[in-house]
């Protein structure tokens, strides 16, 4: 045990699911909840990287994956990955205890207006207002505004937490056995690295069935 010393400071922490900390939320296990036993997967996005790992994570469940837009998981650099965590983690940090009267309110036409300039002609108006149906809700009425809100999780903007190597990304698409269809449009997503788009439906078709 160390000795005491009022010259030190020692902070000592229980981990979530650790000692006396709090345990991890239940995940939302769908498929097991409804017994099924093989699954067709469609994703765009950030949903198409989910059913890629699904896929490849219990290749034996998924009978079909289809994804628009994308093949697998963003990646990124390791020295890319490792000077930006610190960053990543205070932006995580700050969007986590952004007090919600902080959060920006708009009307529900600006709201549009900045969607549609965000996607850069890739989504034209009708479609971004289908969008809005759930991508957006009404200011509480405590917080004494008129207008809307994303109503996204602000923390999936930090998303380079979550990023993985290519070397991962193409180990991962030898392992997803299910049929793939795999949907790209025109103009469709821009990619930092689209070598390794590429190289994922390369290892989709020799792989897959």
């Amino acid at each position: 045990m160390l000795e005491k010393d009022e010259n030190l400071a020692i902070y000592c922490i229980d981990l979530p699911g650790h000692g006396k900390s709090s345990h991890y939320p239940k995940g939302m296990q769908i498929v097991k909840k409804h017994g099924w036993e093989k699954v067709t997967l469609m994703g765009h996005s950030l949903g198409g990287a989910l059913t890629f790992m699904y896929a490849a994570s219990f290749p034996n469940e998924v009978e079909k994956l289809i994804n628009i837009d994308i093949a697998g998981p963003t990646v990124r650099s390791q020295l890319k990955h490792a000077e930006a965590t610190g960053f990543a983690i205070d932006k995580y940090l700050q969007y986590e205890n952004l007090p919600e009267s902080k959060l920006p309110c708009y009307s529900y036409d600006e709201m549009v207006e900045l969607v549609l300039d965000a996607y850069d002609g890739s989504v034209d108006l009708p479609s971004v207002k289908i969008l809005m149906e759930r991508g957006m809700s009404s200011a509480p009425e405590y917080l004494h505004k008129n207008g809307f809100h994303f109503s996204r999780d602000l923390r999936l903007k930090v998303s380079l937490l979550g990023m993985f190597t290519e070397e991962q990304v193409l180990i991962y698409a030898e392992r997803i056995k299910c049929k793939v269809l795999n949907i790209r449009a025109e103009p469709g997503m821009k990619f930092e690295r689209y070598d390794v788009y590429e190289q994922v439906i390369e290892k989709l078709r020799n792989n897959a069935e």
